[in-house]
């Protein structure tokens, strides 16, 4: 891979350089001369991301961030990352880790299954406009408020003193 003194004006102006006759060569990477790990990642279609990567556990990783930003801001966060690094910890499994409990958050409420199976299944639907009615009726305005009667109730069920023959009366 090429090595190169990493400048706005060459970030600007890289090319992608790989040789259409060797196999494999879908993207380039400069590597910065002065910061080790650090470089810039060319594919052939022109898309440009930074790249800083390191070794954590014996595996190698590659960290990747948007080329948009202006040169100092990618030199200032791959020290950030490489600063984690030194410390043990392994930014690329952290950020998968974020990404997964983040689409789990969102993904295991019923409201995002419900829309998600309107915009799937919506157009093969004769009835599409009452099912929404109908789960907008229910997730909507009975859930929500079902939701904090039950938190109350489990509040002053625990608060409660009576015995548990005189609770259902």
């Amino acid at each position: 891979m090429p090595t190169t003194n990493l400048t706005p004006s060459f970030i600007k102006s890289a090319l992608h350089c790989a040789d259409p006759a060797k196999p494999g060569t879908d993207r380039t990477i400069y590597w910065h001369q002065k910061l080790h790990g650090f470089g810039l990642m060319v594919t052939a279609a022109g898309h440009k991301s930074y790249v800083v990567q390191y070794r954590a556990g014996g595996v190698s990783r590659r960290f990747t961030f948007k080329g948009s930003v202006p040169l100092k801001a990618a030199l200032k966060q791959a020290k950030a990352v490489i600063g984690q690094v030194a410390k043990g910890d392994d930014p690329v499994a952290q950020k998968r880790e974020a990404e997964v409990g983040a689409k789990a958050a969102i993904s295991g409420t019923l409201e995002v299954v419900a829309k998600d199976y309107l915009k799937r299944e919506g157009g093969k639907l004769r009835s599409k406009a009452e099912r929404e009615r109908i789960l907008k009726k229910y997730l909507t305005q009975r859930l929500a408020p079902a939701r904090s009667t039950a938190s109350s109730a489990q509040r002053s069920l625990s608060c409660s003193t009576a015995s548990p023959t005189t609770m259902g009366r």
